[in-house]
């Protein structure tokens, strides 16, 4: 069964991937920053949860080192996992511009520069 790992997957449209990725048939690594959401998710769908900061490099690792010890591969990654502070432009803060840049961007970035690393090694073809 081929494998993946949703980032965001707790709710809105990371879930609405998630749940057609199990329709289709894979494994699905349910994962948000909300570990109540991941884990309502995952036993919802009867896949397997992680609570994952994607700004935490060191979270990330873990992540990785846990699908890979479990399953030994990794066959999509989606890194969905976003925010969007809903202010308007003249009253954004710097604080808020951090936190939005922080998960959208750097998040995004630390997600596919740790697990592409490890799918490299592999196979690509599930």
């Amino acid at each position: 069964m081929p494998n993946a790992l949703v980032t965001g997957a707790g709710s809105g449209i990371g879930r609405a991937i998630a749940e057609r990725l199990v329709k289709d048939g894979f494994k699905v690594w349910i994962t948000d920053r909300e570990e109540a959401w991941a884990k309502a998710v995952g036993e919802a769908l009867g896949m397997p949860y992680l609570r994952l900061d994607v700004t935490s490099r060191v979270e990330l690792e873990a992540a990785r080192e846990r699908v890979y010890g479990e399953d030994g591969r990794l066959d999509v990654l989606v890194a969905n996992a976003g925010v969007s502070t809903m202010n308007r432009f003249l009253d954004l803060t710097e604080e808020e511009w951090d936190y939005n840049m922080n998960v959208n961007a750097k998040g995004t970035f630390l997600t596919l520069q740790t697990f592409a690393r490890a799918m490299v090694a592999q196979d690509f073809m599930p």
